[in-house]
């Protein structure tokens, strides 16, 4: 969601797996059965429990990013990984990575494990400036395809890529961003940061949070390849704030991800009610279903 100490690189080896939870796909009788459908169902409808997971303990500010798999140990189950903190004013927001599960049949209630939490910009063939995080990957054709933020003279300034063979060493791609910070006045035009990607419906699906200057949102961009060209979605942003006193997720939804589990797409973000710099806010993780229409 920002430059945090923690920023979850741990999505480079969890999504190594293949994602049989995302591989899944609709049956005929599926309400979501193409691209089109899944786009036009947007926003997702929010789960009337939420909060799911709330911040507290190791992470007394936030709780965020999460990672979703199916438990290949166990294939009834889910495992999450989710990054947590405290709070800036507190002890600089430092912060961990942790770990719960659910079962596939009930994908809203999740079990924090008791031993939670459980756990640079030059190189690979280009100078990213000063930072680089938030990676997302996906294996696609035996290649490791990393999409990653990096940080320079200008904060965020969009997402670039890298590949692998082997998912230990990777090389810098293309000549810049797949995806930039979009103009003034557009959903992404202040902020352009934590991602997923997944592949659904022929295409490949790549989600980010974003900023405007007024509201924390969330985007999409579809391609066939990869490699790009990716095509921002004409209706971002895809999920807003409620907007509504005294939920959780009033004034902030970050961190989106999308998962097929039981031939259904859950959507799980986080969100804060408090206004001002979101360094010193709390943060709630919170889930939405896709309807078909």
């Amino acid at each position: 969601m920002r430059n945090k100490p923690f920023i979850i690189s741990i999505l480079a080896a969890l999504l190594l797996i293949s994602l049989h939870v995302q591989a899944q796909k609709p049956d005929k009788k599926g309400r979501i059965s193409d691209y089109s459908d899944f786009e036009s169902a947007m926003p997702p409808v929010r789960y009337h429990g939420n909060p799911i997971i709330r911040h507290g303990g190791w992470a007394g500010g936030q709780v965020q990013e999460p990672c979703i798999l199916e438990n290949p140990k166990d294939r009834s189950k889910l495992v999450m990984f989710y990054a947590g903190a405290n709070l800036v004013a507190k002890d600089g927001g430092k912060g961990a990575i942790a770990k719960a599960w659910a079962y596939k049949s009930d994908p809203y209630v999740w079990f924090e494990y008791p031993g939670n939490p459980i756990l640079t910009s030059t190189g690979q063939g280009r100078n990213d400036g000063t930072h680089v995080s938030q990676s997302a990957i996906i294996i696609h054709k035996g290649t490791y395809y990393m999409y990653y933020s990096y940080r320079g003279t200008e904060v965020l300034p969009g997402i670039r890529y890298a590949t692998s063979v082997d998912g230990k060493t990777w090389i810098k791609q293309g000549t810049g961003d797949i995806l930039s910070r979009g103009s003034e006045g557009s959903p992404d035009s202040h902020y352009f940061e934590w991602k997923q990607v997944f592949k659904a419906f022929g295409k490949f699906i790549l989600m980010w949070e974003s900023f405007n200057g007024k509201e924390w949102t969330a985007c999409m961009a579809s391609s066939d390849s990869p490699g790009g060209p990716w095509t921002k979605s004409p209706v971002n942003p895809i999920f807003r704030p409620s907007g509504t006193d005294g939920t959780f997720d009033k004034l902030f939804a970050a961190t989106p991800a999308f998962y097929l589990i039981n031939n259904k797409w859950y959507f799980y973000y986080v969100g804060a009610c408090e206004g001002g710099n979101y360094n010193y806010n709390t943060w709630d993780m919170g889930a939405a279903e896709l309807l078909g229409r």
